[in-house]
């Protein structure tokens, strides 16, 4: 596979750039302006106020790239599927069930467990590239499960206030990252050009960079302890590395081997031109409909 600065891989170093500058943002803004005895940014203060601004601008701005690159890009999106990006979804596989076994131990809802076991097993097998796509569909439905009951757990937190800036962004961060796999599971198993693909994929790399690492740098420095999240974070930055690795892909080009199985797909459209050959019968039935005509006007000339 070589690698080179397409469209694509623009727009994947732009998303990287203004993820980690948000999520700077936001750390500064839980370490210097979050109270966390109520659960809300102190009163007058200026960074909370610009880091949302940044987020804002940021969606509208992805978008705009995102319709864009289904109107200039020239070849599909997530093609390119390289040893590392699968090294890494082993990873994440292992990790997700890491955490089922941590919520095993806290007796968490049976739910919760088959959902989080569907999850790892999803990842694994992308590790493994298997030859059927029907398992990992299958399987994603547990990822999505998953984020699911994560936000019914976040909702329901009554440690947690309803509006609390820290339970917003971890529920932004579920849905986008079940928008994304919804959108990696297509572009796996049907990789067409669409704007939808590069939108999820920005927003949730975008989103789950701000819900995953700002708060977990944030708990870790004491900043949060009155506050009970566990283990959402942890799934959305399993999330977060797998969107960061499929962002990456977008560096590489796929083989020639695999540029002509790309460029050969289209082809398979080509029977649509095929009422071409049936016209030819077309043309050919006034013909012979010609000596009809003529035996007409002959037995007419008879009696005369």
């Amino acid at each position: 596979m070589k690698t080179k600065l397409t469209r694509l891989g623009l727009f994947a170093l732009t998303t990287l750039a203004l993820s980690l500058c948000g999520a700077v943002l936001l750390t500064l803004c839980y370490l210097t302006a979050y109270d966390s005895a109520i659960g809300y940014f102190k009163k007058d203060a200026i960074l909370p106020i610009l880091s949302t601004a940044f987020a804002l601008l940021f969606t509208v701005g992805i978008l705009g790239d995102a319709i864009l690159l289904h109107r200039k890009s020239d070849a599909p999106l997530a093609v390119a599927d390289p040893l590392w990006h699968r090294v890494v979804s082993a990873l994440v596989g292992v990790g997700f069930l890491a955490v089922t076994l941590v919520d095993m131990m806290a007796e968490a809802p049976l739910l919760t467990l088959l959902a989080g076991l569907l999850g790892g097993a999803h990842f694994l097998l992308r590790a493994l590239k298997p030859k059927s796509y029907l398992p990992l569909t299958l399987t994603g439905i547990g990822v999505i499960a998953r984020l699911t009951l994560a936000i019914g757990q976040l909702y329901f937190n009554g440690a947690i206030t309803m509006n609390a800036p820290v339970k917003v962004y971890l529920q932004l961060g579920c849905v986008a990252g079940m928008c994304f796999l919804l959108r990696d599971v297509k572009a796996t198993v049907n990789p067409i050009r669409s704007f939808l693909t590069p939108m999820a994929l920005g927003l949730g790399t975008f989103l789950l960079t701000l819900a995953s690492l700002p708060t977990l740098v944030a708990e870790g420095l004491g900043r949060m302890d009155s506050l009970d999240v566990s283990p959402v974070p942890l799934l959305l930055l399993l999330l977060w590395l797998y969107a960061l690795s499929r962002m990456l892909t977008l560096f590489v080009t796929p083989k020639s081997g695999e540029e002509e199985s790309t460029e050969e797909a289209p082809t398979e459209e080509a029977p649509a031109e095929k009422p071409t050959n049936k016209e030819v019968p077309a043309e050919e039935t006034p013909n012979e409909e010609e000596p009809a005509a003529e035996e007409s006007e002959t037995s007419s000339a008879d009696p005369s």
